[in-house]
């Protein structure tokens, strides 16, 4: 896990480039405390940049940018390659030689072999950038689920990119002018979309891409990988009966929980009460019991015992695993949030649970921490899962009545008049799933949102705000794989990865998420779309011998923040009923602060 950085200077007009990119690597110390490197070719037109976290070979060896024998390619990495082993065993029985025992040089050595194609045999998560000087190209790689961020902008003069994008707009190479666009999704969403970012002039990598850039500032994208794609090309099995899929499940779920506990650092899982992370703790070897540790953070500000800390400590004692409890209560709030929305990189309503639990990672001397982030887009564990086909099949039902001559002012009084949830006044509104689902995971609604708009000074084009769109092929899919789709693209990677990453990394702490993983999930999706029906209900019962049996009947907690409490320790008075809209609004004027 490391910080990336780098500039391609078309017409050589940047005075002192490295100069710069020691300034871009400044800026991305927390990403990689452990060592810092650049470098710069022959021509004095391409330059890297690269801060290091150290979890795989913990030596000198692992420095980078990383170059090829002869010099002609130079390779800048942040991430994790988890089958780097296996590809290594590969390459030396095809003569290769390798000085380091890092998952950078085999990712070196692999592009060598098989040019571009390479991507298809990684497996983790990363954004790789490569200087090639024989093609006098660059490439920036992004994983298929954009886990690793990698941020760009280019004009007719340079073309720059970084993990970061404060980095960027730092290197005052970049305009700072904000985007209606994206501005308008944050108030939607609570997060920016791909490949937009907050400023006009950055765009993101998407997941599942690479772009190609050549020195004479030719460009061009290309989607290598796809989500829709794969859910709806790859055929599932007919088992013969469950315990044939049950050992199918249990048998990938091991592969992944032990691909991501290769690492020569410190290891370290977050784990709650509910059934993802425990999964994965059931499944550690127990040759790794004395190597990791079990945190947990304790949100319950109200004195009140809550069984989520017992639960999880009891089943960590039962592994022989030591455990570690941090409570919101224990921390200098003012401190750490002064310093959270510091390091926000991009605007979010979300990522503090994640940054208090890595900061508990860090005090425990743990730099590798494992999560169970993704399971419940994965595996359908949300309420939502169920309860949008309930509403579908009502909205039909009463679709027989002719609500619609109902004037909307007059729902939304009853709406206001037993404080409902104001979402509750578009909910005649919805016409398909799609409405269903954005109606469901938006933040303010289109009257609200114009009205933030007008005090950011910010016009929407034509008074429209952005639809959802989706691919064709989403019209194929069924129902399930069409809310698994939905929440994956629209939830988990924009908003839970993005938000991970850079809340882990501002505490100089890699998080991995076992479930979120392309291998996994192609092999999941031949169960999910096989002749067994699979929900949480059949994941527990598959590992039932071995977890704790109160996880059993437990109703889904998740892994909130409390907005409320937070709000009042920063002073802010709240107004809506969850804290959710005034936090946004918070964490929004704080980004820009």
């Amino acid at each position: 896990m490391c910080g990336i950085t780098g500039i391609l200077d078309f017409k050589k007009k940047i005075k002192d480039p490295l100069l710069l990119i020691n300034k871009l690597n400044e800026l991305n110390k927390s990403r990689g405390p452990d060592d810092r490197g650049t470098w710069s070719n022959n021509d004095k037109n391409i330059f890297f940049g690269h801060t290091r976290l150290s979890v795989i070979d913990l030596t000198k060896n692992g420095k980078q940018p990383f170059l090829s024998y002869d010099k002609k390619i130079s390779l800048i990495f942040n991430g994790e390659i988890y089958n780097f082993k296996d590809l290594k065993k590969i390459l030396i029985q095809k003569n290769y030689i390798f000085a380091s025992n890092t998952d950078t040089e085999v990712i070196l050595h692999s592009y060598l072999e098989w040019g571009i194609d390479f991507i298809d045999k990684l497996r983790g998560m990363f954004s790789i950038a490569i200087w090639d000087e024989n093609l006098k190209k660059l490439f920036l790689i992004k994983d298929q689920f954009g886990i690793k961020p990698l941020y760009y902008s280019a004009d007719s003069n340079f073309f720059c990119f970084s993990s970061s994008i404060k980095s960027l707009i730092n290197s005052k190479l970049v305009s700072n002018k904000r985007s209606s666009k994206s501005l308008t999704n944050y108030l939607l969403w609570g997060n920016t979309k791909d490949p937009d970012t907050i400023y006009d002039k950055i765009k993101s990598v998407e997941k599942g891409t690479y772009v190609v850039v050549d020195q004479n500032n030719n460009f061009f994208i290309k989607r290598y990988s796809d989500l829709i794609e794969n859910i709806q090309n790859i055929e599932g099995y007919n088992f013969s009966n469950k315990d044939e899929a049950k050992s199918y499940l249990k048998e990938i779920i091991h592969e992944t929980v032990n691909y991501h506990l290769n690492s020569d650092a410190n290891l370290g899982l977050a784990l709650s009460s509910g059934l993802d992370s425990n999964l994965i703790l059931d499944n550690i070897k127990p040759e790794f019991n004395e190597k990791i540790k079990t945190l947990t953070v304790d949100f319950n500000i109200d004195g009140t015992i809550k069984d989520e800390i017992e639960i999880a400590k009891k089943f960590s004692s039962e592994k022989k695993i030591l455990h570690k409890v941090v409570n919101l209560d224990q921390l200098n709030l003012q401190q750490e949030l002064k310093y959270f929305f510091n390091e926000m990189d991009t605007p979010s309503n979300d990522g503090f649970n994640t940054y208090i639990l890595s900061k508990l990672a860090k005090n425990n001397n743990v730099k590798v921490l494992l999560t169970g982030i993704g399971a419940d887009e994965i595996f359908m564990g949300y309420p939502s899962f169920n309860r949008a086909k309930k509403y579908l099949n009502i909205l039909k039902l009463i679709s027989k009545f002719n609500y619609k001559k109902m004037p909307k002012k007059t729902i939304s009084y009853f709406v206001k008049k037993f404080n409902f949830n104001p979402k509750n006044s578009e909910i005649f509104d919805i016409k398909s799933l799609l409405d269903l689902f954005l109606l469901s995971r938006r933040l303010f609604l289109d009257d609200e949102v114009k009205e933030i708009l007008y005090e950011y000074q910010q016009d929407i084009d034509n008074n429209r705000l952005p639809p959802l769109t989706v691919h064709q092929d989403f019209y194929k899919l069924d129902t399930n794989q069409q809310l698994m789709y939905l929440e994956i693209e629209h939830y988990l990677c924009p908003k839970l990865l993005k938000d991970s990453d850079w809340a882990s990394m501002a505490n100089s702490v890699e998080l991995r998420t076992p479930f979120v993983d392309w291998e996994f999930f192609k092999k999941y999706l031949k169960l999910f779309k096989s002749n067994v029906t699979v929900d949480k209900k059949f994941i527990y019962e598959t590992f039932k011998k071995s977890l704790p049996k109160e996880l059993e009947n437990r109703k889904k907690s998740g892994f909130g923040i409390p907005h409320n409490y937070l709000l009042k320790e920063m002073g802010h008075k709240t107004y809506s009923k969850n804290g959710l809209k005034d936090w946004s609004l918070v964490s929004l004027k704080n980004y820009f602060n």
